[in-house]
């Protein structure tokens, strides 16, 4: 066979295929071969749209699966549309609910970070019509479905699998309204010696309070528990005679209550004198069936009551102490004090008694008040034999 010999024109060696046209009449059909380098280019930008895509479905999926937490703590509140009562949970301090939730990943973070934060300060309110919650005894209330029925947990797909507790005890009582003297705290009486507080025209500061009837009821047996008090504190120690708003305060913590946070009126804060009483005598003032039913035995002077006051009234104080010998032109002011017995006294006969003596106990000058802390008196009533029969 004969070979053909090599051939002597040079090797054109092309690295990529190359393009072709083929003419078919008019037409012209162009043929094109894709190089491997831009298939690895299209490769890469497919990757690029598919790999983002894959991993927010994949966050996504990892985002709704249910996930379940324990423990969190949810502070609530109870509200009612009923104007006339006061509904407070029993006991006062008692405002969390400890739950156990199940939800999406980020709905259950969402809900617990809410409540480790703003419902700290604002909790969640659980509402009930008033037809629901009468005035009278205390009753438990079912609070859990309420709970789960609030924008917090159904915008956020997140359910409640278990709470402690489940109910709660409430009080519903009346809500009533009284007018309350501003009074200086016993434990401000040093700080706020001889300070004193007026309404309009010198009168005595008084502020309407509303709550629940039993804090505000007042009855010689059982006095009003709460009162007002001057937040001596956020007044200041300004000194002299001037009209300002008086922050005020409560004596207690108590739910359902409402009172102006401050009142206009007038500080009488000018120089006073500090003078110590050696004894005050006690007087007993009591109804005649008590007197005439019981023997009473009272410590019969309150020793070394220090007072302080405007320097002519500590005058007159100490002019009752003064040597006869010595005696000034100053009218002296006999000051003393005054035991109320009542009926609520009766019980337990023959038992010695501890009377704490409130500002009203005392009979002193104008603008003096007593200072270095409460005084007490000691009683006890002993039922008188009865006539023997003829």
């Amino acid at each position: 066979m004969k070979s053909n010999p090599p051939s002597t024109d040079p090797i054109n060696i092309l690295p990529y295929p190359r393009k072709t046209t083929v003419s078919a009449g008019s037409t012209t059909v162009r043929s094109r071969t894709v190089r491997w380098p831009q298939r690895i280019v299209e490769g890469v930008k497919t990757f690029a749209w598919v790999a983002p895509l894959t991993i927010l479905i994949w966050v996504y999926a990892e985002r709704e699966q249910l996930v379940p937490r324990d423990n969190v703590s949810v502070p609530v509140e109870i509200s009612t549309d009923a104007t006339d009562r006061v509904v407070t949970i029993m006991p006062p301090q008692d405002k969390n609910i400890v739950v156990a939730l199940e939800g999406p990943q980020v709905g259950v973070d969402r809900v617990q970070s809410y409540c480790k934060t703003e419902a700290s300060q604002k909790p969640l309110n659980i509402f009930f019509p008033k037809d629901e919650l009468p005035i009278g005894n205390p009753r438990s209330i079912q609070i859990v479905d309420r709970l789960q029925s609030d924008r917090l947990f159904r915008d956020n797909a997140v359910k409640i699998t278990k709470a402690i507790p489940t109910y709660f005890m409430v009080s519903v009582e009346k809500r009533v309204k009284a007018r309350l003297p501003v009074e200086i705290a016993p434990e401000n009486q040093q700080a706020a010696a001889g300070v004193k507080f007026y309404g309009e025209q010198d009168r005595t500061l008084d502020v309407e309070v509303s709550g629940p009837e039993s804090l505000l009821a007042d009855s010689p047996a059982k006095p009003r528990p709460l009162k007002i008090y001057v937040d001596i504190d956020a007044l200041g120690n300004r000194k002299g005679r001037f009209e300002t708003a008086i922050p005020l305060r409560l004596n207690m913590h108590a739910e359902g209550v409402t009172f102006p946070p401050a009142v206009q009126g007038v500080v009488d804060a000018t120089q006073t004198h500090t003078f110590t009483l050696p004894s005050i005598p006690v007087y007993i003032l009591a109804a005649r069936s008590i007197i005439d039913g019981y023997r009473i035995e009272v410590t019969p002077a309150v020793q070394d009551v220090t007072v302080v006051g405007p320097p002519q009234s500590i005058d007159m104080l100490k002019a009752t102490t003064a040597d006869p010998l010595h005696a000034t032109e100053v009218e002296p002011f006999v000051a003393y004090a005054v035991l109320r017995i009542n009926n609520a006294d009766l019980r337990g006969d023959d038992e010695q008694k501890t009377r704490i003596l409130t500002a009203e106990d005392f009979h002193l000058p104008k603008d003096v008040t007593i200072t270095g802390g409460p005084k007490e008196i000691k009683f006890r009533l002993t039922p008188r034999p009865h006539d023997a029969e003829p």
